[in-house]
């Protein structure tokens, strides 16, 4: 579920603050890195009390509220997408290369 696994960026972030404080290196991240682990928590509780159609409701209103930057969010997923399926087409060219070949690497 997706609500556990932000719970778990939360409590590793918990820990990566721990360390830091206990090596005395933390500074003023250890402030931000709190504030992070605080805000993921309440994303999980979120994502855990919520049904797919209250989601979807709330994005939609957030998008209404604020179509800038829920037009910005829409371009920087879109751009990620693009980034991830063109490294994916890549790797699989990659593998289907080798198979072929039996070395991995195009002939010239």
């Amino acid at each position: 579920m997706l609500g556990d696994r932000v719970a778990s960026v939360a409590s590793d972030l918990r820990t990566t603050r721990t360390q830091l404080a206990q090596n005395e290196t933390a500074g003023p991240a250890s402030g931000l890195i709190e504030q992070a682990a605080e805000y993921a928590d309440r994303v999980a509780a979120y994502l855990r009390d919520t049904n797919g159609e209250r989601l979807i409701a709330d994005a939609e209103g957030f998008a209404e509220r604020n179509p800038v930057v829920a037009t910005g969010i829409a371009v920087i997923l879109g751009l990620s997408a693009a980034r991830f399926f063109k490294a994916s087409a890549g790797a699989r060219r990659w593998s289907s290369s080798a198979a072929t070949t039996g070395s991995g690497l195009e002939d010239e």
